[in-house]
């Protein structure tokens, strides 16, 4: 049975385009091993769903690869910064789990 729950720290950034989009960069090392295991799972644009959980705010997304880095990357909502007081600059520990 593979291993789907990862729990790491990230600093949340903000895309550089169009609209104030937010993410966190999932660590290279884990990025490889969700990668290696679940790549089979991935749909549009390559991503793949997880459940993600900061803090006690739990909610259902999609991590996707991002290709300057070679790691996934994390959407966080606005909704879920107003409710952890996150912004760009700040560090935070994340859990995730992959959807199988």
């Amino acid at each position: 049975m593979k291993h789907n729950e990862f729990i790491f720290d990230a600093v949340v950034w903000i895309y550089d385009g169009q609209g104030p989009w937010h993410f966190v960069t999932i660590p290279q090392d884990i990025s490889d091993e969700i990668r290696n295991g679940f790549g089979n799972l991935k749909r549009r644009w390559g991503s793949i769903p997880v459940e993600v959980e900061i803090n006690n705010t739990k909610w259902k997304t999609s991590i996707f690869p991002e290709k300057k880095e070679n790691a996934y990357i994390l959407p966080i909502k606005k909704e879920i910064r107003i409710q952890n007081n996150l912004h760009a600059g700040v560090r935070v520990r994340i859990r995730i789990s992959i959807k199988v």
